[in-house]
């Protein structure tokens, strides 16, 4: 927020205060002599302003290029005066502006106008279109009687414009309790004959009013051979009550077309009452399978206990659309009795059938079930067993822990213990204590049989506990491959660096090469999650016997982001093995060190450029080298000229004229550039007069020992033009905020002095530019030398 903005802002809450900023402004405003200044001033009224700003605004209105602002300011003051003032310049305006005006009394709903905006009823089309919008949106009798009078000779666009108004219209004095007028404007819109959103505009406004009355108007809707008009009718349906309404929609419901049927079974579903259930049940056996579809997911709205065993039936026999739709209302059908129900169907004769009373269970989170689910698990039946253990996954709590894993320790089918496994983790997920996870785990494998320790094993890393740290570390010394192997598997995964000691010993000492491999992978995987990371990247690479680990654990020295880490890559530069690597990682680091260790970084990746020669890295420590410096060398030695601007010419238009620093023009006084000089950058606001919508120039001399390939990398705030020995190279059209290195354009350097030029166009607000000289992969070129003053 502008400074003067802000202290307006504060002004507006103390009213002495905020008396006099009114003043202020208004004085402002009355010797303002530009329309940028007087469009300011308008919106500086808008935080101060009260009844002393309306006759200072109101002369504003007829302006075309003023009126907008006025019009919005005074619709944010709060009194009779200004929109009397609004109302006040209807008669005074044309076209656009006048428009404007009626949108604000629209807006304010300003009864006192409707007369005028009466008789623009006849203007032209854009000007009535208007004022049917704004009558409407007022809404009162007046504006009815009006509508209606000027309908009869309009065009049809307008008669179309006018019914949707005498719609609002209706709606306005429907909540005035005008009730018996507005029935007649909705009834009017449903005539036979109209478009059919005004009709259906009108059957809506007609329910409202008439509740279950509008029934015989409803149903011959329904009946329209129109289907735009026949789905918009069932959408009404929604909203009518009563009983005898459901019944009489049943009635009809067999005798529409499928689409329609599949429209209203969903309406009746949303309508919630019971006696729709009998045109439901009956239709899910209907001939057509979207209205099967249709019927069965409805009953999920209004269904209960009672079509558990239809849905249930339907879930298992049915395919695509009419199965999702019969788990859909099994998911979603309410009734105190309906998870009981589902259980029930669990000691049902068909696997199917308990498979899906399993899924729905679980769908409804029916945790009262999970005990019977977990019966489920010994079912005998394959899918059966496989539903239960995905849904006590979903179902179990912490009490049941115990049960679960015993099901991993004696499965009815040890194909079943990865599915058990999953289900265990999930409850995991939902019991809060570490040692509540651990315990049952830990009681089921002291007897466990050898084939099931893997498993339970595998769960460990899930727990986070210490006590199942300590029997995983143990472990893996079990003299069972089987189990040795899964515990160095699992301890590799545990999720935080308390199992770091463990994994490195392992990785020193193990006989088994993959052991070796899991336990350092599992390590550098900690030491990537670890605050100080460094050392541990360096035990990992000291541990490594094979190239591929070293590498890894390189690789990971490369996040670590601190200068120890830097100190760490660096000794290895010259490893034959790991050479290319710790390069890379010393790159990498470099680019990520804090502003205070950037002549650190900077010798790192220079050491990085003297020693490797893989292409990759190179430019790696080139980007990086570039980005540290992308604030270095800018060009600030600089002659400049300006502002230049042209009467009524704004915009980036200004940025097409040739002004005379183009044509080399001996008039054009060149001066030193010694205001706005930044670090990296020009303000050219500082440096030349402030003022939108004009252009400035900038000129210095490149000195270059030898004739050389070269880039220009520059940044604006707006437009920007470069010349280099008078020949255009870069051309930048349109608004934007300055960033550096925001263009980059290819050229050559001639040996010798260069002539640099820019051209810098400020559209609105800021006004900046930069500009420095590398070489064409960006580094910094030698010998450069930069000379704003001519010899």
């Amino acid at each position: 927020m502008a400074p003067a903005e802000s202290i307006l802002v504060l002004a507006a809450n103390d009213p002495p205060t905020r008396a006099q900023a009114e003043s202020m402004v208004l004085n402002a405003l009355a010797k303002a002599s530009t329309r940028e200044a007087r469009s300011f001033l308008c919106k500086q009224i808008r935080l101060v302003g009260g009844k002393t700003s309306v006759a200072p605004l109101a002369a504003l209105l007829p302006d075309p290029e003023l009126s907008h602002i006025a019009r919005y300011v005074l619709g944010r003051i709060d009194t009779p005066e200004a929109v009397e003032a609004v109302h006040g310049a209807l008669s005074k305006t044309t076209g656009a502006t006048r428009i404007g005006i009626i949108t604000t009394l629209s807006d304010r709903r300003y009864e006192p106008a409707v007369p005028e905006l009466a008789t623009l009823l006849g203007a032209d089309a854009d000007t009535a279109s208007a004022a049917i919008g704004a009558l409407g949106h007022i809404g009162t009798i007046e504006c009815v009687t009006a509508l209606q009078g000027a309908r009869v000779k309009a065009t049809a666009a307008l008669r179309e414009q006018m019914d949707e108004a005498l719609l609002v219209c209706a709606d306005r004095l429907r909540t005035s309790d005008k009730t018996t007028n507005a029935d007649a404007l909705y009834a009017g819109a449903f005539s036979a004959g109209n478009p059919v959103h005004i009709r259906l505009g009108g059957l809506r406004g007609l329910a409202l009013i008439r509740g279950a009355g509008v029934l015989p108007l409803l149903l011959d809707a329904l009946r329209d051979p129109d289907p735009q008009l026949q789905a918009g009718a069932v959408e009404v349906t929604v909203d009518v009550p009563g009983e005898d309404v459901t019944k009489a929609l049943t009635r009809l419901f067999p005798d529409l077309e499928p689409e329609a049927r599949v429209r209203l079974a969903d309406a009746l579903a949303r309508r919630g009452d019971p006696a729709a259930l009998p045109a439901l049940l009956g239709a899910v056996d209907a001939e057509d399978a979207t209205v099967r579809s249709a019927a069965l997911q409805a009953l999920g709205g209004i269904g209960g206990a009672g079509q558990v065993t239809l849905l249930i039936g339907a879930a298992a026999t049915r395919e695509g659309d009419e199965q999702r739709a019969a788990r859909y209302a099994l998911r979603i059908v309410k009734g105190d009795t309906i998870d009981a129900a589902l259980g029930a169907m669990l000691t049902d004769e068909s696997p199917p059938l308990r498979t899906e009373a399993l899924r729905a269970l679980s769908a409804r989170h029916a945790t009262v079930m999970a005990a019977e689910a977990l019966k489920a698990t010994r079912d005998a039946d394959a899918g059966v067993r496989r539903s239960a253990i995905d849904a006590l996954g979903v179902l179990a709590g912490g009490e049941l822990l115990p049960d679960l894993i015993g099901q991993v320790v004696a499965p009815v089918d040890a194909r079943d213990r990865d599915a058990i496994r999953a289900a265990v983790g999930t409850v995991f997920r939902r019991v809060a204590d570490a040692g509540e996870r651990a315990r049952p785990v830990l009681a089921a494998y002291n007897t466990a049989p050898v084939e099931a320790k893997p498993v339970l094993l595998a769960l460990l890393p899930l727990t986070e506990s210490g006590d199942g740290l300590a029997a995983l570390i143990a472990a893996t010394a079990d003299p069972a491959d089987v189990v040795k192997d899964a515990a160095v598997r699992a301890l590799s995964e545990w999720p935080d660096g308390t199992a770091a000691d463990a994994l490195l010993k392992l990785a020193r000492t193990s006989d088994n090469q993959i052991h070796k491999v899991l336990a350092l992978r599992g390590y550098v995987r900690l030491a990537g999650m670890s605050e100080s990371p460094a050392d541990m990247y360096v035990r990992a690479i000291e541990a490594a016997e094979r190239v591929d680990e070293k590498k890894l654990a390189m690789a990971g020295l490369g996040s670590a982001k601190t200068v120890t880490a830097l100190d760490v890559a660096e000794r290895y530069l010259q490893d034959k093995d790991l050479g290319v690597e710790a390069a890379f990682a010393a790159v990498s680091i470099a680019g990520e060190l804090p502003e205070g260790d950037r002549e650190r970084a900077r010798k790192a990746v220079d050491a990085v450029l003297d020693v490797c020669q893989d292409d990759n890295v190179r430019n790696k420590a080139n980007e990086v080298l570039g980005e540290m410096g992308k604030f270095d060398d800018h060009i600030l030695d600089w002659l400049g000229a300006g502002p230049y601007s042209k009467k009524g010419v704004e915009g980036l238009a200004v940025h097409d004229i040739v002004f005379p620093p183009e044509t080399d023009d001996a008039e054009v006084e060149w001066k030193p550039v010694t205001k706005g000089v930044g670090q990296w950058n020009v303000n050219l606001e500082s440096a030349f007069k402030p003022g939108d919508h004009c252009a400035g120039y900038l000129r210095t001399r490149l000195w270059s020992p030898v004739e050389q390939p070269a880039r220009l990398e520059m940044g604006s705030d707006d437009t920007l033009t470069a010349w280099l020995n008078g020949g255009k190279v870069h051309d930048h059209r349109g608004n934007r905020g300055i960033t550096v290195r925001q263009d980059i354009a290819p050229v050559t350097l001639r040996k010798g002095w260069n002539e640099l030029m820019l051209k810098v166009v400020d559209d609105q607000g800021g006004w900046m530019a930069s500009c420095r000289i590398r070489s064409k992969d960006g580094a910094a070129l030698d010998g450069l030398k930069i000379q704003a003053q001519a010899e």
